[in-house]
This record gives C-alpha cells, sequence and structure tokens, in this order.
C-alpha cells in the first residue's frame, strides 16, 4: 500500500478573507464522501456526461496514493479537492488534479487557494513534485488562479479534452483545455507588464517578428454564454485557432492579466525556451 500523509491525519486551520476559520482535512466516513458527491453535482450538474466521481472511487482513492481533501467551516463542507496518483512518462511519480469544487458563496474568500496549498503540503510530503491538471482557456477566474496564484507551465492545447458534457458549465462551448503542470516545488513569481504596445496574436506573428504577443479573451464566459450562446461558441472557435497557432509558431504562454474595465483578459506570450 502507498504511504500518503493523509494517514497521519495531516489538517490544517486557515483563516478565510471574510475572517471565517476553515479546517482542512482528508475526508473521513460516508458523510464526507457524500458531501462531496454533494458539491461536485452543485458544481458540474448530475447529468449522465457530468463527469461526477463516484462513492465508490472516493471511498478508495486514498488507500493507493490518491488525495481527496475537504474545505470545512463550522464542520460543513465547503470545498473538496480530489487528485490522483500517478507516474509520468519518464516514470516519475505524479498527482493528477481532477477536481476543485467551492460552494458559490466561498468563491473569493481564498479557500480555493488555501486547499491547493495544502495538496502541495500533501505532495511534497509524498516526494511529489508535479501536480498536473486542466482548465479552460476561456475562464479568465481559473487563468488569473493557475497562473498568477500558482505559477503553473501551459504545456498543451487539448481540444475537446472530456468529450460530450451536460455540465451546465461546458455546453455550448465544449470541452478544450490547457493542460498544465504545477511545479510544488518551485515558488511562483509574477509580474504586471505594459500590455500597450504588445500586439495581438495573428497567424503571421513568429518569435522572429516579435518578442511578445497577446490572445485577448473575455472576462466572463459565463455571463456570455447565458445571454448569447452563439457569441460564446464564437469566442471558443476562434480562440481555439488562435492557441493552435501560436503554440505551433513557437510561443508559449507566461502571464495572464486582467482589465476590469474593459471586461476583457489578456495572455501574455513569448517565444519558446
Amino acid at each position: 500500500m502507498l504511504y500518503s500523509p493523509l494517514d497521519d491525519g495531516l489538517s490544517q486551520q486557515v483563516r478565510l478573507k471574510n475572517g471565517q476559520i476553515a479546517h482542512i482535512r482528508p475526508l473521513a466516513g460516508d458523510s464526507d464522501i457524500a458531501a462531496c458527491e454533494e458539491l461536485q453535482g452543485l458544481t458540474w450538474g448530475t447529468g449522465p456526461h457530468s463527469g461526477l466521481i463516484p462513492h465508490s472511487v472516493l471511498g478508495i482513492m486514498t488507500n493507493v496514493g490518491g488525495l481527496v481533501i475537504g474545505g470545512f467551516v463550522d464542520d460543513s463542507l465547503q470545498s473538496c479537492l480530489i487528485s490522483f496518483a500517478g507516474y509520468s512518462k519518464s516514470g516519475t511519480p505524479i498527482q493528477w488534479s481532477s477536481r476543485l469544487a467551492v460552494r458559490p458563496e466561498y468563491r473569493d474568500s481564498g479557500l480555493g487557494h488555501d486547499m491547493k496549498r495544502y495538496q502541495r503540503l500533501a505532495c511534497k510530503e509524498m516526494n511529489v513534485s508535479d501536480i498536473y491538471r486542466t482548465y479552460d482557456p476561456l475562464e479568465s477566474r481559473n487563468a488569473h488562479f493557475n497562473i498568477n496564484k500558482l505559477g503553473v507551465h501551459i504545456e498543451a492545447y487539448r481540444r475537446d479534452a472530456y468529450g460530450l458534457s451536460e455540465s451546465p458549465l461546458h455546453r455550448g462551448i465544449g470541452t478544450d483545455r490547457f493542460l498544465v503542470r504545477w511545479q510544488v516545488n518551485t515558488p511562483c513569481k509574477t509580474s504586471t507588464i505594459d500590455l500597450t504596445n504588445i500586439p495581438l496574436f495573428v497567424a503571421s506573428l513568429t518569435p522572429n517578428t516579435t518578442a511578445t504577443c497577446k490572445i485577448m479573451i473575455p472576462d466572463n464566459i459565463q455571463k456570455i454564454k447565458e445571454q448569447n450562446p452563439e457569441l460564446a461558441a464564437e469566442h471558443r472557435l476562434r480562440t481555439r485557432i488562435l492557441f493552435e497557432q501560436a503554440i505551433a509558431n513557437g510561443f508559449q504562454i507566461i502571464g495572464f492579466q486582467r482589465d476590469a474595465k474593459e471586461n476583457i483578459s489578456y495572455y501574455i506570450l513569448k517565444e519558446q525556451l
């Protein structure tokens, strides 16, 4: 059986931005697992293609090196994180971070970031240096969190990575994803870049013609999807082509900045190293 630091009851107490105290710990017992299933359904829906991870899987994961973690406020589950154990192509142990759900009323409290800090600590205890996951390139909140808070490296763009999904988050725009790697032993370094003279990426741009470029996304794709589904689908097709061409042309994503006044955000790209 693989060792997990959760076997030792590793737990943390954190203070949220609203002043409340949260306790982050392994899920234990049927009531915790049931609450995790309920929170997944609240976040991604409960249809047959929603991809929920069931009790039968959650209950055994920590016995084989996985992580099933909960964030509790007043003994009520407000967030859950699900991460599978695996190996890279080179044979080194990794974690595949499958799900992070936070109840809507706690999504700006810092709890999600605290959950990822806990995951990083647990991985260090298990001598795991890389955590892989995916996120939707059109979700500006997730882009900011992954790039500016965690410091992930974007490895690839995957079209319809999860196939058909009935989740309300994905319906109408598919499941295109960035595959990202989070190096837990590498500090996150971010800086603000003046975007004024940085050109928007077009197919003709290469690192030989410009050192840096940018790709625009809307700041709230879910709001656009609710109000104008056709426009949301157009954003997906437009950005899919741009990201794939930019990567093929030799660029890599090195930053992300939001422009709240204009309700848009920009990915910043430069030559691949």
